[in-house]
């Protein structure tokens, strides 16, 4: 909703650019997850994209702290026993992939 919204209402680039990031990342992990049946971490997928698109627009500054939240989200998901590493992993590759997709297609 939140993409919409920015589709057709005047927001700032940077916003657009998260929103599409986000939901590209979202259209990975369900094609990872229903469609190859891969499961990646929603989680994982859900820090890694803001952390990426902090540390390339905003500088390494802010993407330090949300560096640090990925870290926290990764070890809970791991201590908790909710995902494997390989999960973990191809949650990361989902948002990899949001983001270079969002920023080629901007």
């Amino acid at each position: 909703m939140a993409f919409l919204y920015a589709l057709f209402f005047s927001v700032k680039v940077l916003t657009f650019k998260l929103l599409l990031t986000y939901l590209i990342s979202a259209i990975f992990l369900v094609i990872f997850n229903k469609i190859l049946h891969i499961r990646a971490s929603g989680h994982t997928c859900g820090t890694v994209g803001p952390y990426l698109m902090a540390s390339f627009s905003l500088g390494l500054g802010y993407g330090f702290w949300l560096g640090v939240a990925v870290v926290i989200v990764i070890w809970a998901s791991l201590y908790l026993g909710r995902h494997t590493m390989q999960e973990i992993i191809w949650g990361a590759v989902c948002s990899i992939l949001g983001f270079l997709i969002g920023f080629v297609l901007l």
